[in-house]
């Protein structure tokens, strides 16, 4: 078995930038909840 770093770089920075888009989404989602509930807790 060869291993090509080249491969195996571009392999791992695919599935981190997508860990991080993932991330990103969650975070994204869990603001915009925290938000709506502040905004209600403070309209109401």
């Amino acid at each position: 078995m060869t291993w090509t770093p080249i491969i195996e770089a571009t392999y791992f920075d695919g599935i981190r930038t997508d860990l991080l888009t993932t991330a990103a989404g969650i975070v994204s989602c869990l603001l915009i909840v925290v938000g709506l509930g502040i905004l209600y807790k403070v309209f109401h």
